[in-house]
């Protein structure tokens, strides 16, 4: 396992005083301490301060690409354009569909490039919110369930991050697991009773997904290092984003192929 080592007659012992100050040290404080001692980069030995800042970042950087994608489907909704172009070119969506299969693994060979890892997740993210977004105004009565599968992504992303700022449960063994169950069935409860949004197949896939995406980061906090979480993150959707890409092009092939009269267009 690869560690740093380093002269430790040039390493001035901290003080009574220094102790105190590290007491509650932030991320960067906390790396350097560590890379000062010699210790593994590796999360699975890092401090706990380190190994929850990482899964914060994961969870905030998910929360956010949830939020994006909610925001661009309600405007994609509102424009006549984008409606007029989906009456007359249908073949769009499998077309961005299976893009989207094709950038996704594109999207997994180059994602440990840094530092252009990074602005490849935000232009993957983007395509992947145009690809989905148009698919689902593509179908009648998809669009409420995409609202609802984001607000419940969204929101329960945002409690995970939280979860990490808690001292006394350790993102390890069950503990995150009951964790987000709980808020998983909470956000459910809390979306049906007390704004009437009907729980569709999208959010059945969705809390799947939330709940696995506990799994992939257990993966990552014992692999990677606390600068990795990029990549964490782009595991996390280049595994999401081709789910949802094959399952409108499955749905596109059946419903504009076989004429029904699901599809609006």
């Amino acid at each position: 396992m690869t560690t740093i080592d380093i002269d430790h007659a040039a390493a001035p012992l901290l003080s009574d005083e220094d102790d105190e100050q590290q007491m509650q040290p932030g991320i960067a404080a906390v790396l350097e301490r560590e890379i000062c001692l010699g210790a593994p980069l590796f999360l699975a030995e890092s401090s706990e301060v380190v190994r929850n800042e990482f899964v914060r970042r994961i969870y905030i950087i998910l929360a956010m690409q949830a939020a994006s994608i909610w925001v661009l489907s309600i405007l994609l909704a509102e424009s006549d354009l984008v409606a007029d172009v989906l009456a007359h070119y249908p073949w769009i969506v499998s077309v961005l569909c299976v893009s989207g299969l094709v950038v996704s693994a594109l999207m997994h060979r180059v994602r440990g490039n840094e530092p252009s890892n990074g602005p490849l997740l935000v232009a993957y993210t983007m395509f992947e919110a145009h690809a989905i977004c148009l698919a689902v105004q593509s179908f009648e009565g998809l669009e409420r369930e995409l609202h609802h599968a984001l607000i419940l992504a969204f929101y329960w992303c945002l409690f995970m991050a939280l979860y990490t700022f808690q001292p006394i449960f350790r993102f390890h063994g069950g503990y995150p697991l009951v964790y987000g169950t709980v808020v998983l069935l909470g956000i459910l409860l809390a979306s049906t009773h007390l704004f009437g949004m009907p729980i569709g197949r999208l959010a059945y896939v969705e809390s799947i997904l939330c709940i696995v995406s506990i799994l992939v980061v257990y993966d990552k906090l014992m692999r990677f290092t606390p600068y990795d979480y990029v990549i964490a993150v782009a595991d996390v959707c280049t595994f999401i984003f081709p789910i949802v890409n094959l399952w409108f092009l499955l749905k596109g092939t059946r419903y504009f192929g076989g004429g029904t009269d699901e599809a609006e267009v």
